[in-house]
């Protein structure tokens, strides 16, 4: 992936750092480790970003921002790849994972019409399961398809220069 393309399509450092819900993190948003565009801080953003949006939490920007924090990912991209999950994908998003999660827990799925405070719990727990095991696999995809572009594209560089 070429750093001009990366720095022409995301956000700003400072357009970032003024979005209300990460005010909060403060000055740890000056790290440089989060602004640098290298194989692994995408690849990590990838991942951290592909993660975040599967779990069924408000604010997965602001999980999407500590996880950059913590593991040094470009946190333009996390931020960016969190927003696939918005209300007009939730249902796409969240119905694999609890069917799944379901399955695995050995629950009944149910339908809407038939939810109740007492049946929500275990609802709740076969979504999360699901979530996890399908946001950790999503991850894992997204950071070793990134590393795979990455590599492909410095090789074509490569190619180009010794034709040239």
């Amino acid at each position: 992936m070429s750093k001009a393309l990366i720095r022409k399509y995301l956000p700003s450092p400072k357009k970032i750092k003024n979005l209300k819900p990460l005010r909060i993190l403060g000055s740890s948003l000056n790290n440089p480790d989060l602004w640098k565009i290298n194989r692994k801080s995408i690849s990590s953003a990838a991942a951290i970003g592909l993660f975040s949006a599967y779990m069924p939490i408000p604010f997965e920007m602001l999980l999407a921002s500590f996880l950059a924090w913590l593991f040094r990912g470009y946190l333009p991209l996390a931020i960016v790849l969190v927003w696939i999950s918005n209300p007009f994908t939730w249902v796409l998003i969240y119905t694999p994972p609890y069917l799944f999660g379901s399955m695995i827990l050995g629950n009944e799925t149910i339908s809407l019409d038939q939810i109740t405070s007492t049946s929500m719990s275990d609802q709740l727990i076969s979504l999360w399961l699901g979530c996890l095991i399908f946001g950790s696999s999503i991850a894992g995809s997204g950071y070793a398809l990134s590393r795979v572009v990455w590599r492909m594209m410095v090789i074509r560089r490569w190619h180009n220069r010794q034709h040239k």
